[in-house]
């Protein structure tokens, strides 16, 4: 590899500046990329700015020294780092059979891309620790959407818990009161991976068959359901068919197991 490149000062102002891998690899690519049009690659005619390299050559391209010897940069962490440069507006990317198609882009402040936004609207200009940074209308839908996707989530775990509160004191048929210890019990039960319906259903047969076998007594704490859920959870894992048909399989085979155990709480 002879000749040199020509490097854009603003990098140092980017945030790539403090990415190690991606700016290993912005480096790479724009030291590698074609310097002239209709470069002959197989039977790829590559343009100015372009290179094409696999993923695979990638990791040993991109390794570094650790201790006396070489360490390659996964997959996965490469695969980061490109979303990371093409989000950044550094490059862009397709791929072919050969592996993935680079294109190197001119690094712009964000000041002179204000105007170049064509089609999207700027809602709020700021500034960032890499200097101005302009906000449009698409970004902050995404930052909105994904705000409202994590409420979304929060309220449907809130409406578990409420429901599994609620079969709870049902069957347990004594008193309508939990204390704060069978709240973060019930917390911890809607966390565990069934869905509600699941969850409710093992809910009403642990207190069947607790019933049946305990006619004047009742399952005073929700621990006692968390805990025959945990262990419910163990032995589905081992079936390796995490469905409800192993679930009742598991329950059935624990139940008798841990009913005799249960001590009032």
């Amino acid at each position: 590899m002879n000749g040199w490149v020509k490097m854009e000062k603003e990098l140092v102002k980017s945030e790539i500046w403090h990415d190690f891998i991606g700016l290993r690899l912005y480096l790479w690519l724009v030291l590698n990329a074609t310097h002239q049009n209709n470069v002959k690659v197989r039977e790829l005619t590559l343009k100015k700015g372009q290179y094409i390299r696999s993923l695979s050559h990638l990791t040993d391209d991109l390794s570094y020294v650790v201790g006396r010897g070489l360490k390659k940069v996964p997959a996965t962490t490469i695969k980061r780092a490109i979303t990371f440069l093409e989000s950044l507006g550094y490059i862009e990317t397709k791929k072919t059979k050969y592996g993935f198609l680079f294109t190197v882009l001119p690094i712009r402040n964000e000041m002179d891309a204000f105007d170049e936004r064509i089609g999207e609207t700027v809602v709020e200009q700021k500034w960032s620790e890499n200097g101005p940074k302009v906000v449009t209308e698409k970004e902050r839908k995404i930052e909105r959407k994904e705000d409202d996707d994590e409420k979304t989530a929060e309220q449907q775990n809130v409406a578990k818990q409420q429901e599994i509160a609620a079969t709870f004191i049902e069957f347990r048929n004594k008193g309508t009161y939990l204390t704060e210890a069978d709240c973060e019990s019930v917390k911890r039960i809607s966390k565990l991976p069934y869905s509600s319906q699941d969850l409710l259903f093992m809910m009403k047969r642990i207190f069947k068959n607790y019933h049946q076998k305990n006619p004047k007594e009742t399952i005073h704490s929700p621990k006692y359901i968390e805990k025959v859920l945990q262990h419910i959870g163990v032995t589905a894992e081992k079936t390796e068919e995490n469905n409800l048909l192993a679930l009742e399989e598991a329950l059935a085979n624990l139940e008798n197991k841990l009913i005799a155990k249960e001590v009032p709480l």
